[in-house]
C-alpha cells in the first residue's frame, strides 16, 4: 500500500505542476469511453451503408463479426495507450521547457 500511495502522490505533484498533462489524460480517457460505447453503432452503420440500393459491406461485417466485436475492447485500449504516450511526451516537453 505504501508503494501505491507514493505513486499517487507523485502523480498528484505532476498534475499540480503541469495542469495541461492532467487535461490531456482526461481528454484521452473521455475519448476511450466514447469509443467504447460508439463502436458497435458505428459498425452497424458501416454494415447498413446503402450504396445505389445495395449494402456491399453487410456480408463482410456479418462474416467477420466474431473478430470485429473485439474492437469494443481493443479500440479504447489503443486510445489509452496512445494517450499515455502523448501525455508522457507532453510532460517531458514541459519539463525541459521549465527546467532548461
Amino acid at each position: 500500500m505504501g508503494w501505491l500511495k507514493e505513486k499517487l502522490w507523485q502523480l498528484n505533484d505532476v498534475f499540480e505542476e503541469y495542469p495541461r498533462v492532467f487535461w490531456c489524460i482526461v481528454f484521452y480517457m473521455a475519448l476511450a469511453v466514447v469509443a467504447m460505447f460508439s463502436y458497435l453503432p458505428i459498425l452497424n452503420g458501416i454494415a447498413n451503408l446503402n450504396i445505389l440500393g445495395t449494402r456491399p459491406l453487410f456480408q463482410l461485417v456479418v462474416e467477420n463479426f466474431s473478430w470485429l466485436r473485439w474492437g469494443v475492447l481493443i479500440s479504447p485500449i489503443l486510445i489509452l495507450l496512445l494517450g499515455w504516450i502523448h501525455a508522457d511526451e507532453l510532460h517531458a516537453k514541459l519539463g525541459r521547457r521549465k527546467y532548461r
